[in-house]
């Protein structure tokens, strides 16, 4: 990856923070006490639910450049989500580990009439940018069967509980975090600098 398109992948995804922060309407007084051990000094960054989407071939993310309610996914592609952090200049925010693979996430499922298969990957990132006091579940990875108007956030609701703050910015997934939204600023850990 060339350091231009690296540069604009690091300005479009924290554009995309900042707008979700300012539109979200979440409260400021999350904990950010789950990186608490950092100093003072420590540059600071935004813990939030990050997605992607298949490439075309199938093999890596792509960051989404639009909201989950506005994506109309295809039959036969993958929605990413990572709990994850971004700092300019400091962190990057992480797709999901697992690769985007259509086949392995939805094989088994049969095709239907007015229906499209969306294969899921919900990971919770890096335990050191959790809130404390909330413990991650386990990954989700599977294969939605939604209606073939269906957009992200269809797909996103048929799979897994969904917490949105006002402008539909993603709180929280499968419970996680319980009441953290990435309002606030955090130390980026040390573990996760670059």
């Amino acid at each position: 990856m060339s350091v231009s398109q690296r540069l604009g992948k690091k300005l479009s995804a924290l554009a995309l923070i900042l707008l979700a922060i300012a539109l979200s309407g979440c409260s400021t007084s999350s904990d950010t006490s789950g990186a608490s051990a950092e100093s003072s000094d420590s540059p600071v960054g935004y813990r939030y639910w990050g997605y992607s989407q298949s490439s075309e071939d199938g093999r890596t993310w792509i960051t989404a450049m639009e909201g989950p309610a506005t994506t109309d996914p295809q039959d036969g592609t993958v929605e990413g989500w990572n709990y994850t952090l971004s700092a300019e200049g400091v962190v990057d925010p992480q797709p999901p580990a697992l690769a985007p693979d259509f086949q392995t996430l939805c094989g088994a499922t049969a095709e239907k009439d007015g229906a499209k298969r969306i294969g899921y990957v919900i990971e919770f990132g890096n335990s050191a940018i959790h809130p404390e006091g909330d413990i991650a579940p386990t990954a989700l990875q599977g294969c939605a069967s939604v209606p073939v108007d269906a957009s992200g956030i269809d797909v996103l609701n048929a799979v897994t509980e969904v917490r949105a703050g006002e402008g539909g910015f993603i709180c929280g997934l499968a419970g996680f975090p319980s009441k953290d939204c990435g309002a606030d600023p955090i130390p980026v850990p040390e573990s996760m600098r670059e």
